[in-house]
């Protein structure tokens, strides 16, 4: 009986509840309906999206890290690594409140039967748009994830809708903040603040509303680095704040607001006040270290802070944070005045750096700002390099950083000119005496650099100027800073930067000295043999910089390379002084450059154009030196392009009016070109080069005439138009494209390149039968072993001629052969002889794989043969001038 009145209660249970949910379909708005959707809403779907939304945030916090040595973001949010960090958490969110509209919106207006009265309420509630008071919630949920996405464009149609739909004033007034959050953003800063004012005054607002408010308002100003203006709304949302982590962090970035914004009392107390809140270590330690360059040092507060940071030195915790201690003891040092204290504090600093490359890029840029302000130019290149080598685009302040690198690179590049030539003068003007003394001594310090270095050919453009230079200036940056060469960092950026001045960009790798690693593999291997075999060949070389000729080689010791190298001193004080005037900003130093440019070397277009920028350059600071330049120009170099703008005011309107034309002819040439009526063309082209030879068209006219020669009288014609191009202006646009082409005439059209062979080959080789001859032995096939092959050419040697002491030496070719050469031979007979004796078959092991042949060439003729290392164009010369290769 028990179980059949169980049985009747739970089926009139399932009878009732689908009575029940059937009257609360979203199609039917009642009361009961309402109350059914809306509650399914807000404790099922929207909780666990709100949930998911929240975990979202939290993930987006703990990723964030914030950069404490420059102003920190308001939002964490804002940074690009917060997208990536809750996207799984922002999706699920999304997908929750797009549940709860799909499933749970109600738009059906109540039955009017049913409405009671017509006060303005009621008629309120019967024009709604929507009747689920959960599904505006639903809406900002979703825009508030789709924003945290980074997915602006549909958070602001989410915000918008919700606003439409809204019966909550404290939700349009949200999404109305939130809106300006995305137009901030997008760096719309002027639509961020429209919209911001459109929710009306923060006072009327509640709580969390006001702190939302105010702090989306001093973001907008932040981002612009209006940072007095910001001060205000940041100090109203810190104290509105409700989270204590928030606040603290607030507080601090409060604390640098003021800073940056010059008020340090102001500044101090918030530092100071952060200390004091029971911060997270990593706030309350940059706190600590901020103080030092915002506290009041005339009160007396210097000598304790200074106690305060060193005993920060000493504790353990701090041993990643040695170099931020360094820095802020060095700022606190250059405050009080001792700037020879604060330059090896900071130079503590950037070596103490571990794991953080800004703060070493900071400790760089303070030591190349200082000696920027001296100014020393050369050394604040040096650290703004470093520096720039740390730095990112997100790095505060890197255009600056960037174009004053440039600026400063530019300089040292022309001044480097100046101290080498310079130096290269002095000791060639030195007596002879006290000049091999101080070449040897240069040696004795080479020779343990190079002890370990292979000895044979290489690229070395090292020269003794230069060595002497910078000799000078990497023994007086090590005494500036002192301490081991690795832990200098002017020693370590001067290296750097020599290396790759020296060398250029090379690999790690062994012989990465070596231009040709095939060579140098050799002959380290070769002199081993050798030895073992006791042979007497060839002669070991001797290292570059251990010979006193490799430094003799740069100096002018003569009358001309003496002028030569006055006028390269006079170009560079001339491009230094442009730099200084024009990128620097220091008239002064700009002013001495550029005097002595004018006063130097016997090149009368530098000194003219020195005048003519020293005018420019005095004229409003100094009008009656500026005449005095502007009389000497007009005087001394009348004729010149200078003088004439400045005598003619016509001048400049006539050159433009030049300008024009010759863009004119070009189009008319052009057009001529495009309709096939080549002559025209090349007649217009011809004309033009003629009447405009000092124009920037002149290589674009030249490039259309050997395009019309072309279509004329065929490829070699063009070839040998499109070289005039090249050999003229090869840097420009055209004379690059212009080598492209040849290169592609050279490949593609064996005519062309056999007329290019003869060319050259007449220019470059001559006969000389009576000059000393050399044999040189062709391998064909670059696999062949080489070693072999030469030991193979010193046995015939020394078997057949063992009174002759011929030398021998082998060389892996980039061209895909090998070179062999053996000699000297006293003439061409000899050489001849020799050739017609020695039998590759029988003397070479592997000769029938090596594809071998033999040559004779003189002594000029192998120097340039070397060089240009094309066998086709030495086979022209050799079939005329001894006949056929063996």
């Amino acid at each position: 009986m028990l179980r059949v009145r169980c049985s009747v209660y739970h089926a009139a249970v399932i009878i009732l509840l689908t009575l029940t949910l059937a009257g609360c379909s979203v199609e039917k708005n009642t009361g009961s309906s309402r109350f059914y959707h809306s509650l399914i809403s807000k404790y099922n779907i929207w909780f666990n999206g709100n949930e998911a939304y929240k975990a979202g945030l939290e993930k987006i916090k703990t990723s964030h890290r914030d950069d404490y040595s420059t102003i920190l973001p308001l939002f964490e949010y804002s940074s690009p690594e917060a997208a990536r960090a809750a996207t799984s958490d922002m999706e699920r969110a999304i997908q929750k409140a797009s549940k709860v509209i799909a499933l749970h919106s109600i738009t059906a207006r109540p039955e009017e039967k049913k409405r009671r009265g017509s006060d303005d309420r009621s008629e309120e509630f019967y024009n709604r748009r929507e009747y689920n008071e959960w599904v505006d919630d639903a809406y900002i949920l979703m825009a508030k994830a789709q924003f945290h996405q980074k997915n602006f464009m549909a958070a602001r149609s989410s915000f918008s809708y919700a606003i439409s739909i809204a019966n909550d004033p404290e939700i349009v007034t949200e999404a109305g903040i939130w809106m300006a959050r995305i137009q901030a953003e997008e760096g719309n800063y002027a639509e961020a603040t429209r919209l911001l004012r459109t929710v009306g005054e923060p006072e009327s607002l509640s709580r969390p509303l006001q702190a939302m408010y105010y702090s989306t308002e001093a973001d907008i100003l932040l981002r612009q680095e209006r940072y007095r203006e910001a001060i205000q709304p940041l100090t109203n949302a810190t104290e509105l704040t409700s989270d204590k982590d928030t606040r603290v962090r607030l507080t601090f970035l409060l604390a640098q607001v003021c800073r940056a914004a010059g008020d340090n009392e102001l500044s101090t107390r918030y530092f100071s006040q952060v200390i004091r809140m029971n911060a997270p270590y990593d706030l309350e330690f940059n706190a600590d270290i901020n103080l030092a360059g915002v506290t009041d040092i005339s009160r007396g507060d210097a000598e304790d802070l200074m106690k305060s940071l060193r005993r920060m030195l000493r504790d353990s915790k701090n041993t990643d944070y040695l170099d931020q201690i360094y820095f802020a003891l060095g700022e606190l040092e250059m405050r009080r005045g001792n700037s020879d204290e604060a330059l090896k504090l900071w130079s503590q600093a950037a070596a103490s750096s571990t794991v953080n490359s800004r703060q070493k890029a900071r400790s760089y840029l303070a030591l190349g700002d200082h000696y920027y302000s001296l100014p020393d130019y050369m050394t604040a290149w040096n650290y703004y390099d470093s520096a720039s080598y740390l730095i990112d685009q997100q790095f505060p302040g890197y255009d600056r950083i960037s174009r004053r690198t440039t600026d400063l690179g530019e300089y040292a590049e022309f001044h480097r000119v100046v101290m080498t030539e310079d130096s290269l003068r002095r000791v060639a003007s030195m007596p002879p005496a006290e000049r091999d003394a101080l070449i040897a001594g240069i040696m004795r310090t080479a020779e343990e650099e190079q002890r370990q270095a292979a000895s044979g050919e290489g690229s070395d453009r090292y020269n003794m100027g230069q060595y002497y230079e910078n000799e000078q200036r990497s023994r007086g940056a090590i005494t500036a800073e002192g301490g081991w060469y690795f832990y200098n960092q002017s020693a370590l950026t001067f290296g750097r930067t020599e290396f790759k001045r020296r060398w250029g960009d090379r690999r790690l790798e062994d012989n990465w000295r070596r231009a040709n690693k095939a060579r140098a593999a050799f002959s380290n291997g070769a002199a081993t043999e050798e030895r073992h075999e006791n042979s007497a060949s060839d002669t070991a070389t001797v290292a570059p910089a251990l010979t006193k000729e490799f430094y003799l080689r740069n100096l002018p010791l003569t009358d001309s390379l003496m002028r030569l190298s006055v006028n390269r001193s006079a170009t560079a004080l001339l491009g230094e002084g442009k730099i200084l005037a024009s990128r620097l900003g220091d008239t002064l130093t700009a002013a001495e450059s550029l005097e002595l440019a004018s006063r130097t070397g016997n090149d009368d277009r530098i000194k003219a154009e020195a005048l003519y920028e020293l005018y420019r350059l005095l004229r409003n600071s100094d009008p009656a030196r500026a005449e005095r330049r502007r009389a000497e120009l007009l005087g001394s170099y009348p004729d010149s392009e200078y003088a004439l703008i400045i005598s003619d005011p016509d001048y400049v309107r006539r050159q433009q009016e030049q300008a024009a034309m010759a863009a004119r002819r070009y189009e008319e040439a052009w057009e001529a070109f495009s309709a096939e009526q080549y002559d025209v063309s090349r007649a217009i082209t011809a004309e033009c080069v003629r009447l405009y030879p000092e124009h920037e068209l002149v290589p674009k006219f030249m490039l259309l005439d050997a395009m019309a020669t072309g279509a004329l009288e065929g490829e070699i014609a063009y070839k040998e138009k499109l070289d005039s191009l090249v050999a003229k202006y090869p840097a420009t646009a055209e004379g690059r494209r212009a080598a492209e082409i040849t290169e592609f005439l050279r490949r593609e059209m064996p005519a062309v390149k056999e007329a290019e062979d003869i060319r050259i080959a007449e220019e470059l080789y001559h006969s000389d039968p009576l000059q000393p001859h050399w044999v040189m032995i062709i391998a064909g096939n670059a696999r062949a072993n080489m070693n072999q092959m030469v030991f193979d050419v010193i046995n015939y040697n020394l078997d057949t001629y063992p009174n002759m002491n011929y030398g021998t030496e082998g060389t892996a070719v980039d061209r895909g052969y090998i070179l062999i050469t053996t000699g000297p031979f006293g003439d061409a007979a000899e050489a001849e002889a020799w050739v017609t004796a020695f039998d590759p078959a029988t003397h070479i092991r592997g000769a029938d794989t090596a594809d071998i042949s033999v040559w004779q060439i003189s002594r000029d003729n192998l120097e340039k043969f070397r060089v240009d290392k094309e066998l086709d164009r030495y086979l022209i010369f050799y079939r005329k001038e001894y006949g056929t290769v063996r």
